[in-house]
């Protein structure tokens, strides 16, 4: 709760009531989903200030102040809200009634793609995507000229990202296992797998 009251704190809500100004909703639906495209973009993009002030007749001054409670604002309903109602609870209890049944539908119209980008757009470690395998044959001349079998593995990796603005890419990774790496390799798989079912459990 104390968390909470921290991140309400973070909100000037006053300057959201700039919004009531608007001339439709679709205006204050373009300037969330502005905001959330440049949430990460600090300063806010310079052409926004100027262009939320024409359409809400106000200082640019002004116009950056309802950005920026905008930016806190969706980062609290983004991030910890999972519903219409749990949207709702982000606002104080005094702030204007008609006003945050507006922004409510809005951001929960909006909130499952909203929830699906922030999680794309996450810094994170390297993911498998895909994986593809073949079993081939090769001569072992230590052997005697003996076939030896193994396996190629290729695996789609999406790399490791160290800024929210960085752009994820894919790289394929190849390498050979002979029976015996892979006899090991498959060996502790199969314990991961039972740890995974044990704490499913």
């Amino acid at each position: 709760e104390v968390g909470k009251a921290k991140d309400k704190d973070a909100v000037e809500w006053d300057a959201l009531l700039l919004f009531l100004k608007a001339g439709s909703k679709k205006v204050v639906d373009d300037v969330c989903v502005a905001v959330f495209t440049h949430r990460h973009t600090r300063p806010l993009p310079a052409q926004l200030p100027p262009l939320t002030a024409k359409a809400f007749k106000c200082s640019e001054a002004e116009a950056t102040q309802l950005l920026e409670a905008v930016r806190a604002l969706l980062k609290m309903a983004v991030y910890d809200a999972t519903s219409a109602e749990a949207v709702a609870e982000v606002f104080p209890e005094s702030f204007h009634a008609n006003l945050k049944g507006l922004l409510v539908q809005i951001i929960t119209h909006h909130l499952p793609q909203w929830r699906r980008d922030t999680i794309a757009q996450q810094i994170s470690l390297p993911r498998l995507i895909d994986i593809d395998w073949r079993v081939d044959i090769k001569s072992a001349s230590e052997r005697g000229r003996m076939n030896v079998p193994t396996v190629l593995v290729q695996m789609q990796v999406e790399k490791e990202t160290k800024s929210t603005d960085e752009t994820k890419t894919v790289e394929n990774v190849t390498f050979e296992l002979d029976e015996a790496t892979l006899k090991t390799m498959l060996e502790g798989l199969g314990k991961i797998r039972q740890q995974l079912a044990t704490i499913a459990k």
